[in-house]
């Protein structure tokens, strides 16, 4: 759950109310910052991306331009360079014989967008590789594959051109070429708008288009883009608070947004966080505000995917420091702000509020990360219901809210998923953490009686990759999935340590538009000796 404050000078901040997160709950914890802009901060965005430790490409990868990020701002210790190279491995060890990357391993499905991620995602690790020579080889069979491939997106060639540019390939004419097609549209795009500002997806094309030609320094066509990028703010709208009634409010980051759906914008959710890695004689007006557009947009976002926090963390680490004068002061106790600008609050002042004071010319605004137990304990439907079902042993099925465990028994979960919504998306993740006290077991049980539950039907859909990980199940579905499709999971589970635990909702959404999702509803285990 985010929460935000804005105010200035001195500002008495009212206590801190969460309609979804137990505040009360001793395993509950509240992370605030302190910005001149909305939403999340670096090390928020790189913790959001270590609570994904799915092992798909694109996860991987951005798990680890996560942790480069941070390092690159506040230095690398043993530790973080060692998580680093668990991911730099993780990659390579997806990497086919043909150079290409499968998706969740080297025998998996190649998805043409994640190439050029993940090769740009080595070449950023390779100056913290413990095992240089292999990682060298690594991103060398892997610009030979994208050099040769035939990409169906013609902003995903721009942008695997403008790596190959960066890596010494000569790609001069691919990238001219496929930006001259992108500016010989624009004229018959913009009579197709009212106000004749281009689309977002448009403006994602171009800002990967001027990223490729800064590679190749082709100055007239960066001017050529910069002076539509120019129109383009000249006519963006600005923002407004959905929920704010006045300054001295926690409101919800997500609630800001422009006055009309289809408003002329800058953000680029796609490719505006390539800008940072321009030249500064190329970095124009525009540019940056491209860039801090697509940060705070990212920021405010409640849902957010892995990729999208990766991006947001490239576009924390390239910003300046704008508050290393600000002199802050809460409850009229003075201190100094770190390099993640975290304040430090104890629940107590959050719960009761508090007097903030600042010395910043600049409106600021106090941002929450509350990461803890629910309030309800009821399954959620946004596009998804999933029920999750226990049965013991022998197949019976677990029908209570609380219930006792012997350890070493065995109980089989099942995940009955069915689609509620009409959206056709693919790159479905069903992921099951483990509750405290069970571990996943490879063996063998008797079937559950799924008729008990009234469920009689096979899966509509096939799984294309399922895992059991040390802290839970996951699943992956690549294929879309239409309306009231079904499918049907399951595992096998042991009790080993004694107590009363927590059995949370499994999870579902689309990957790469994670407000899309369901949850199902929560219980409770108790845990015995035999």
């Amino acid at each position: 759950d985010k929460n935000n404050w804005l105010g200035r000078s001195i500002t008495d901040v009212p206590s801190l109310v969460s309609t979804e997160i137990d505040l009360n709950a001793p395993d509950t914890v509240v992370e605030v910052s302190i910005a001149p802009s909305l939403g999340i901060n670096l090390k928020q965005a790189v913790g959001a991306l270590n609570r994904y430790p799915y092992g798909c490409i694109e996860q991987t990868s951005s798990g680890l331009r996560g942790l480069i990020a941070y390092a690159e701002v506040h230095g690398v210790n043993d530790d973080l360079r060692s998580k680093i190279n668990v991911g730099i491995n993780g990659i390579l060890r997806k990497q086919k014989n043909n150079g290409a990357f499968g998706y969740w391993d080297k025998y998996s499905s190649i998805y043409d967008k994640y190439q050029p991620y993940a090769i740009e995602t080595l070449q950023m690790a390779l100056p913290f590789a413990d095992n240089k020579e292999a990682t060298v080889e690594g991103i060398s069979n892997g610009l030979e594959a994208l050099y040769r491939m035939d990409l169906g997106d013609p902003s995903i060639r721009l942008y695997s051109y403008g790596i190959l540019a960066n890596s010494g390939y000569e790609v001069t004419t691919r990238i001219r070429y496929e930006t001259d097609r992108l500016l010989n549209r624009i004229p018959e795009s913009w009579k197709s708008q009212k106000k004749l500002g281009i689309k977002q997806q448009e403006l994602d094309s171009f800002a990967v288009a001027y990223w490729a030609a800064s590679k190749i320094n082709d100055d007239e066509r960066m001017s050529r883009i910069n002076s539509i990028f120019l129109k383009q703010s000249s006519l963006a709208e600005p923002e407004r608070f959905g929920e704010m009634k006045d300054k001295t409010t926690w409101f919800n980051p997500a609630s800001t947004r422009y006055n009309t759906s289809n408003v002329t914008s800058l953000y680029a959710p796609r490719f505006g966080y390539l800008l940072p890695d321009i030249p500064e004689k190329y970095t124009t007006a525009e540019i940056l505000q491209i860039r801090e557009k697509t940060k705070n947009s990212f920021a405010k976002k409640r849902y957010r995917s892995t990729i999208d926090n990766a991006k947001l963390v490239t576009l924390f680490a390239a910003e300046k420091e704008v508050l290393e004068s600000a002199t802050i002061s809460i409850d009229g106790k003075n201190f100094e702000l770190n390099k993640d600008r975290t304040v430090a609050l104890s629940k107590d002042q959050l719960l009761r509020g508090f007097t903030i004071r600042h010395n910043s010319n600049l409106p600021l605004s106090l941002n929450a990360e509350l990461i803890g137990p629910r309030k309800s304990r009821t399954a959620i439907d946004n596009g998804y219901t999933i029920r999750k079902l226990w049965f013991d042993a022998e197949g019976k099925y677990v029908d209570r809210q609380v219930f006792t465990a012997q350890q070493g028994e065995l109980f089989t979960v099942v995940l009955h998923i069915n689609k509620s919504s009409k959206n056709r998306l693919g790159d479905l993740l069903v992921t099951d953490l483990l509750p405290a006290g069970f571990e996943i077991e490879d063996a063998i049980v008797s079937p559950p009686s799924l008729s008990t539950v009234g469920i009689f039907q096979k899966s509509d859909v096939e799984v294309d990759y399922q895992a059991n990980m040390d802290d839970r199940f996951v699943a992956h579905f690549e294929n879309s999935w239409y309306k009231n499709d079904k499918a049907l999971l399951k595992y096998v589970v042991r009790a080993v340590y004694t107590g009363e635990v927590q059995i949370g909702g499994a999870h579902i959404e689309h990957m790469y538009s994670p407000e899309i999702n369901g949850r199902s509803g929560s219980a409770r285990a108790l845990v015995i000796e035999r």
